[in-house]
C-alpha cells in the first residue's frame, strides 16, 4: 500500500494531538480494534467463572466462585459457523494456518445491527505460522513453526522418531520408509484444529485433558484415554461426553459434526465448504431466536455468556474511580 493509499482510504483517520513530523513522508498509525479477549478465557469463565457479590461499599465485595455452566448452543452454532467460513477462506487462499487454537480465537465487541448482536464475534488471528500449501508445502516437516502440540492434527505431530499412523508416516526430516505414504498437510488440517476448538467449547474445557500428556512429562492420564497417533494410543478418540443436564439438549448434529472435523484420517473428514453447508442447515431453529435479533442485550439474558461485552476503552468513557475507604 503506497502513501497515496494510505491518505485516500477511508479507514485512516487524522491522529488527534498528533505533533508536526519533522519529514517529508506521510504518516500514519494503526489502531486496532478492542477485543474482548481470546476464546481459551471465555471458555475458561463458564468452567470455574467468578462474581463479586454485592456490598454496601465498593471496597470490600466479595469475590465468589461460580459453578460450571454450559454454553448456550446458540452461542456454539454461532462460533461453529464463524470457524467454518474462516476455513473456506484459507481453502480459497490455498492456506494452512497451523496454529489454530482457542488463544488465536478473539473475540470482537458485538454489533448492535449484525447477526447474533447477543454475543461477541469470533475471529481468528496468528496467522504467523501459517504456509501456503504448495506442492512443496504439504510434506515438508521442516519449519513448521511454534505450533501448539497439544492443538495439532495427526498429520502434524512431530514426535522424537516419528509417528506411524496407518499409512501415514510423519517425521522432521527422515527418509520415508518406501512402504508408507508420507503424511501430507491439506485443508483437512485446518479442520482438525477447528474440531478441538469445538470440542473444548462443548465441553465448556478450556483444556482438553486427553492431549495434555504431549506436554506434561508424567501425566496420569489413563493410555486409554490419551490422544494419540502411534500405539499404544491409537486409534483413541475424543469423547463427546456430556458435562452436565443442560448438554443433553444440544442436538445429536452438533457432537456429529465435531466428531467428523475430529477424523484421524483426512480423507475422512468433511471439506471446509461441506462442513459450512452442512453446519448452516443443522444450526436452523437451534439459536435460541439471537440469530435475527438485534440491538443491546442485559447481562444477565438467558442466552448471554458470562464473558461480558463491556468495551472498557470506549472513546468517551468515564474511567472506573474506586471509593475512598472512609
Amino acid at each position: 500500500m503506497s502513501p497515496s493509499d494510505i491518505l485516500g482510504n477511508p479507514a485512516a483517520v487524522p491522529i488527534l494531538g498528533n505533533p508536526p513530523a519533522a519529514t517529508i513522508l506521510p504518516q500514519f498509525k494503526l489502531y486496532y480494534e478492542y477485543m474482548l479477549g481470546d476464546l481459551w478465557y471465555t471458555i475458561r469463565e463458564q468452567e470455574a467463572g467468578t462474581k463479586l457479590v454485592k456490598r454496601p461499599s465498593l471496597v470490600n465485595r466479595t469475590r465468589v466462585e461460580l459453578p460450571a455452566k454450559p454454553f448456550p448452543e446458540g452461542f456454539l452454532w454461532m462460533l461453529f459457523e464463524a470457524l467454518a467460513k474462516v476455513a473456506v477462506a484459507m481453502d480459497d487462499e490455498q492456506i494452512l494456518h497451523g496454529d489454530l487454537h482457542t488463544n488465536n480465537v478473539f473475540l470482537g465487541h458485538p454489533n448492535p445491527n449484525f447477526d447474533y448482536a447477543i454475543w461477541p464475534i469470533p475471529k481468528v488471528s496468528d496467522f504467523g505460522s501459517s504456509r501456503d500449501l504448495t506442492v512443496a508445502a504439504v510434506r515438508n516437516r521442516l519449519h513448521q513453526g511454534s505450533w501448539q502440540r497439544n492443538a495439532t492434527a495427526p498429520e502434524m505431530d512431530r514426535g522424537a522418531g516419528g509417528f506411524v499412523v496407518n499409512q501415514f508416516t510423519i517425521n522432521n526430516a527422515a527418509p520415508v520408509p518406501p512402504t508408507n505414504t508420507p503424511a501430507r498437510f491439506s485443508r483437512k488440517t485446518n479442520i482438525y484444529q477447528l474440531g478441538l476448538i469445538m470440542l473444548s467449547a462443548l465441553r465448556a474445557e478450556c483444556t482438553l485433558e486427553e492431549t495434555e500428556w504431549r506436554n506434561a512429562a508424567g501425566s496420569t492420564l489413563p493410555v486409554n484415554q490419551q490422544l494419540g497417533f502411534a500405539a499404544p494410543r491409537t486409534p483413541n478418540p475424543l469423547r463427546m461426553r456430556l458435562q452436565g443436564p443442560e448438554m443433553a439438549n444440544y442436538s445429536p448434529h452438533l457432537f456429529r459434526l465435531v466428531g467428523l472435523c475430529l477424523e484421524l484420517h483426512p480423507v475422512n473428514r468433511p471439506t471446509p465448504a461441506a462442513l459450512l453447508a452442512e453446519v448452516q442447515l443443522r444450526m436452523a431453529g437451534r439459536d435460541g431466536g439471537m440469530r435475527l435479533a438485534k440491538g443491546r442485550f442485559p447481562h444477565n439474558h438467558s442466552q448471554g455468556i458470562r464473558r461480558s461485552v463491556a468495551d472498557k476503552y470506549k472513546i468517551g468513557k468515564k474511567p472506573f474511580k474506586p471509593e475512598k475507604p472512609p
